[in-house]
């Protein structure tokens, strides 16, 4: 192979590396055309030159596929498994942890938010058994729970923030967002850690910080088994000041509710539990 051969192909692999989400024709056809047209009775490249020039389109178009990134921060839309809107489903692989399929929301509050609870319509049952709430369960592109197992995994390595998007049944929207979440591991019944918040909905999970998950078959909570009577597991005290999880039709403490607290010096009443149509709880990654 020649040196014209040679600058020729390093000047298609730039050209390439700078248009890489155009589709282009492979890199051995575009220098046996070059030289064809330049050589009107040249043969084509023999085998050897071939073959070379394969294997090097070959180890370009690996490189420039699109990686999957590692959270939702990083995710590109281009690359989405669907999407609507406000987001879509992505393969991410953080370091250290097998590929997951995840619901990335890229529009609220600046995007880059890992989604891993949503209740929209009632269609799927969130009063489930421990192994499930650990392994997740549900849809992604509609309702779902991500798994503890997951979610522990994702927020164990840095600082994460947290995000609840509330709508009532009368169309309200509340939020809460909190500076700092993980959830532990199974060791310790995956026990939430949170602090930090803001919002418009008042501080209902606060309550709820070092407590480990409870779910019906599995108690950990300090009144009974708040997961098996309120119908819904959660990281249950005695029993909830909010509860995400529960009944989505319930009309009575079963249902699935953020309590609002009216009396900002604590919670005596008059308070009121919002009734909610719509949840969504997600973290990202801060630093």
């Amino acid at each position: 192979m020649d040196s014209k051969m040679i600058l020729l192909i390093i000047l298609v692999v730039g050209v390439r590396m700078a248009y890489c989400e155009v589709a282009y024709p492979s890199l051995l056809e575009i220098v046996d055309r070059h030289c064809r047209a330049e050589h009107h009775h040249a043969p084509r490249l023999n085998v050897t030159d071939s073959a070379l020039i394969t294997l090097i389109d070959a180890r370009i178009q690996l490189a420039l596929a699109p990686q999957n990134p590692s959270n939702c921060r990083d995710a590109n839309q281009l690359y989405a498994r669907s999407h609507n809107r406000t987001g879509g489903i992505f393969i991410i692989t953080p370091p250290g942890i097998e590929a997951l399929e995840v619901y990335c929301d890229m529009t609220t509050d600046g995007g880059g938010w890992t989604v891993f609870q949503r209740r929209t319509d009632g269609s799927v049952d969130f009063e489930r058994n421990w192994y499930e709430y650990a392994n997740g369960f549900g849809n992604r592109q509609r309702e779902f729970w991500l798994g503890l197992e997951n979610i522990h995994s994702l927020t164990a390595d840095g600082v994460h923030e947290l995000r609840v998007d509330m709508i009532d049944r009368n169309g309200q929207h509340y939020y809460a967002k909190y500076s700092s979440f993980r959830i532990e591991s199974a060791l310790d019944n995956y026990r939430l850690r949170v602090s930090g918040y803001t919002g418009n909905a008042t501080d209902s999970l606060s309550y709820h910080n070092n407590q480990p998950f409870s779910t019906y078959d599995n108690d950990h909570d300090s009144s009974g088994n708040c997961a098996e009577y309120w119908k819904g597991a959660w990281w249950h005290k005695a029993c909830y000041y909010s509860h995400l999880n529960g009944k989505f039709t319930g009309s009575d403490g079963k249902a699935f509710q953020w309590w609002h607290k009216i009396n900002p010096t604590g919670w005596s009443h008059p308070s009121r539990a919002i009734l909610l149509r719509f949840s969504e709880m997600k973290f990202r990654k801060v630093q």
